[in-house]
């Protein structure tokens, strides 16, 4: 149930911040090219901190 809870919800997290996905290779293209401000990198950092360990809880 706890898996199934944190992949919706990291699902429609990715609505949102589509570069949460992935191996971290999105983020740093946007950020070498200036299109990353710094309060959009803190979000993703803290969302893909919360993603990893949620799954990592969940078992997955």
């Amino acid at each position: 149930m706890l898996c199934l809870l944190n992949f919706t919800l990291i699902s429609l997290l990715a609505a949102y911040f589509p570069a949460l996905l992935g191996n971290g290779k999105g983020p740093a293209q946007l950020s070498f090219s200036n299109h990353l401000l710094i309060t959009a990198a803190a979000t993703l950092l803290f969302l893909k901190v919360a993603a990893i360990w949620g799954s990592l809880r969940a078992g997955a």
